[in-house]
Formats: structure tokens, C-alpha cells, sequence
């Protein structure tokens, strides 16, 4: 009997406890994932004005700043949120705020959109997000908007390293005088781990039914079955890895004359990993000057002239890194049916491989970069067009294309700083 009693006091006393501890838990998780955003990198970045927590849940309010890397311009979604703590985890509800109450109700009369967060203790996490559908007509103007529900979800386990994601958004239709534009049933799946700070690996496979634009004054385009996959792969230390995509589209009309289908496959090979995190470190950080630039008035020339340098020497020492890995990319497939015959063609392009500590003395790039190009399309398709059709006319004279019967090609090949194009062999300065 006493046993049962003490049995019965540890389930209370855990009972109890358990709520306040992944609350605590929570609320530090919460502020280390703000923190981990807050970078002057970061696209986005998430601001708690306010955390109260008790015992059983809590009450937060903030932001979250929407930053774009190019312009440096910001837009800030405010949002309030609840957690709610269980024994093993805790779940948080955000509903964001929108200044334009009489835009939020218009769009939104019976449902908010909302965020829904789901941790546990043992640090797995999954994200829902809900966006009700909409039904918004302008009489006065004509404008209408009309989407469906759009729903997502994203969970992350290994402390984020490990992500599975979903999104499912069956479409939405946008009209104005003149105009109508249709999108319909989007679907998306992700399943990736990181292998560095912005590169990750595992597959991905995206679907879209239809994307359409009407209008008085265009041709109609209407997009049919779109389908993008990829599969990323790392080497066994993450040091290098391996890409290959696939997008298909089974037909694209243009006014009253359709093509299809139409299908590309690209590859990119031995990738190295600490180069390209690199290279993105520099593309970030020449963002960031282009907008401290535009936004100095009087800027030190010389002082600009040496961060310039010192990006173009940290470019070289990454580019450098990823040629030297013996990096190779294909366009192993180019297929597009058209009426009036295919358009085919092939790209391959790759450097040798340098060890390690001599890559940055290696010579330049251009000068160990081999490469080719094979590219075929129909006659009676440029004459479609009666410019392209002198164009091309043009272009044989000058030997950049070929004609055999009715097929105009192109025979590029790269090796040795010389380029062979239909027979004729061109120097080619060096680039970099």
C-alpha cells in the first residue's frame, strides 16, 4: 500500500512539475532560435517584445522582420502567440497582426491565418501553418481575388539539422480589368539535412498543374503540368556533393499554338562544400556593400576601393576553391517539342582537379576549364519569326551557326583557352 502511495505522490509531483519545466524549456529554445535568426545575413529575423510565462502556458508578443538582402528594405509582421505546456512539450500558436483592420477582416472575416509551433523536450520541433481561403471582390474597380486554403507543414529533428517539409496549395485565381491570372494545385515535398551553413542535401519534389495569364492586349499563356525534382547527395565528410535536377513541363501554349513536351536535366558534380560556403559568405557581404553604398551619400573612395579589393581577392580564393575540387556541370538533357521539330541540345562543363595546397596558386580558372556545347532546332522554327530568321541568316555568314538541311546547330567545344566553334578556333581572354 505504501508503495502505490509513493508511486501515486512521484506521478503528482511530475504531473505538476512537467508543465513548468518545458515551459522554462520552451521559452529558452524559443529565444535561442531568435537569436540564431538574428543576423545581419538572415532574410528573416524574429523580435519578442514580450514573454510571460506560468505554469501551465504563456503569452508572447513580437515581430517578425521580413529583410530584403538586395535593397536592404524591411517589412515587420507583428504577432501575438500562446504556448500552451504540456508534460513532454509545448505548443505555440502565432497569429500575425495587420495594421489595416478593415484589410484584415475583407480578406479574412471568420479565420485568421495561423502559425501553430509544436516542440518537445528531447528537441524535435514541427511547424503548421494555415491560411484560410479568400473571397475579396472590388466592385468599383472590378479586382477580385479568390484562393483556396493553403496548407504547409515543416518538422526539424537533430536540432534543425534534419528537416522534412509539405506545402499543398490548391490555387488561386486574380482578376482586374483586362487581366485574369490562374494558378492551380501546387504541391511541394522536401525531405533535407543540412551539410553546411546554406547547402543541404536530400530530395525534393515540386508539382504544378497549371499557371495561367489571360489578357486583352498579350498573347494567353497557359502553363500545363509542371514537375521539378532533386536529389542532392553528400560525400561521407560532408566535404563535397552531388546534385541532380529534372523539371518536365507537358505543354505551353502561347495564343493558339501549343508546344510539349519539353524536359531538362542538369547535374553538378564534386561540389566542394567549405568553398561555396565561402563564395555565399562573399555574395552576402557584396549585397551588404552595394546597400551601404547606395545609402552614403559621401562615401570614402578609398576606403570603398579597398573593400572592393579585398571582396574580389576573398571571390578568388572561393571560386578558385570550387574549381580546383574538379567541379563538373551537365545539361545532360534539352528537349523541347515544338510543331514544327525538336530542339535538343547538351552542355558540359568542368575543371581538373588540384590539390588541395596548390589551389590558390593555381593558374586561372579559364585556363584548365574544358567544356562543350551541342545545340540543334528546327529551320521551320525560326522561321516562325521573320527577325530571327535573318538573323540566323547573319550568323552563318559569320560562322557562328550551321545549316544542314533543315536544321540549324551549333558545335562549341573549350579546352586550352581556345574555343572551336563550328571548326574555327577563337583565343578566349581569361575571365577569371
Amino acid at each position: 500500500m505504501k508503495k502505490w502511495i509513493l508511486v501515486a505522490v512521484v506521478v503528482l509531483v511530475v504531473g505538476v512539475a512537467a508543465p513548468w519545466a518545458t515551459g522554462k524549456l520552451t521559452e529558452q529554445q524559443w529565444h535561442a532560435a531568435a537569436n540564431q535568426l538574428d543576423t545581419e545575413a538572415s532574410p528573416v529575423t524574429l523580435d519578442s517584445t514580450q514573454y510571460e510565462r506560468d505554469w501551465f502556458g504563456s503569452d508572447l508578443s513580437g515581430r517578425v522582420t521580413l529583410r530584403n538582402p538586395q535593397t536592404g528594405e524591411v517589412v515587420p509582421v507583428p504577432y501575438t502567440g500562446s504556448v500552451s505546456h504540456g508534460w513532454l512539450g509545448s505548443e505555440i500558436t502565432l497569429t500575425p497582426e495587420v495594421n489595416d483592420q478593415e484589410l484584415a477582416q475583407r480578406l479574412f472575416p471568420d479565420e485568421q491565418p495561423t502559425v501553430v509551433i509544436s516542440t518537445s523536450v528531447w528537441g524535435t520541433g514541427r511547424v503548421d501553418v494555415t491560411v484560410p481561403s479568400i473571397h475579396v471582390e472590388d466592385k468599383e474597380t472590378g479586382e477580385s481575388l479568390n484562393m483556396s486554403e493553403a496548407y504547409g507543414w515543416a518538422e526539424f529533428s537533430d536540432g534543425g539539422r534534419d528537416v522534412k517539409a509539405h506545402l499543398s496549395w490548391p490555387g488561386l485565381v486574380v482578376r482586374a480589368p483586362g487581366l485574369r491570372a490562374r494558378l492551380g494545385n501546387l504541391q511541394f515535398d522536401q525531405d533535407a539535412r543540412r551539410v553546411a551553413e546554406s547547402l543541404w542535401a536530400g530530395e525534393m519534389d515540386m508539382t504544378l498543374d497549371s499557371l495561367a495569364l489571360e489578357s486583352e492586349t498579350q498573347p494567353d499563356v497557359v502553363l500545363s503540368n509542371l514537375s521539378l525534382t532533386g536529389d542532392t547527395e553528400a560525400s561521407e565528410g560532408n566535404e563535397t556533393v552531388r546534385s541532380d535536377s529534372t523539371m518536365t513541363v507537358e505543354s505551353l501554349k502561347v495564343a493558339d499554338q501549343a508546344t510539349g513536351p519539353h524536359r531538362m536535366t542538369l547535374t553538378l558534380d564534386n561540389l566542394d562544400v567549405e568553398s561555396w560556403t565561402r563564395l555565399m559568405a562573399v555574395s552576402r557581404d557584396v549585397q551588404q556593400f552595394q546597400v551601404r553604398v547606395a545609402n552614403n551619400p559621401n562615401p570614402d573612395v578609398n576606403q570603398l576601393r579597398q573593400q572592393q579589393m579585398q571582396l574580389m581577392q576573398r571571390f578568388s580564393h572561393a571560386a578558385k576553391g570550387l574549381a580546383g575540387a574538379g567541379i563538373a556541370l551537365q545539361l545532360k538533357e534539352l528537349s523541347l517539342e515544338t510543331p514544327q521539330g525538336t530542339v535538343s541540345g547538351h552542355l558540359s562543363l568542368s575543371h581538373p582537379e588540384v590539390a588541395p595546397n596548390k589551389r590558390d596558386s593555381m593558374p586561372l580558372i579559364m585556363q584548365q576549364l574544358t567544356g562543350k556545347l551541342d545545340l540543334s532546332l528546327p529551320v521551320a522554327l525560326v522561321k516562325q519569326v521573320p527577325r530571327l530568321e535573318r538573323d540566323a541568316e547573319s550568323l552563318i555568314r559569320q560562322g557562328f551557326l550551321k545549316r544542314d538541311g533543315e536544321t540549324y546547330s551549333v558545335d562549341v567545344s573549350l579546352k586550352d583557352m581556345q574555343v572551336n566553334l563550328n571548326g574555327e578556333t577563337i583565343p578566349v581572354p581569361p575571365l577569371i
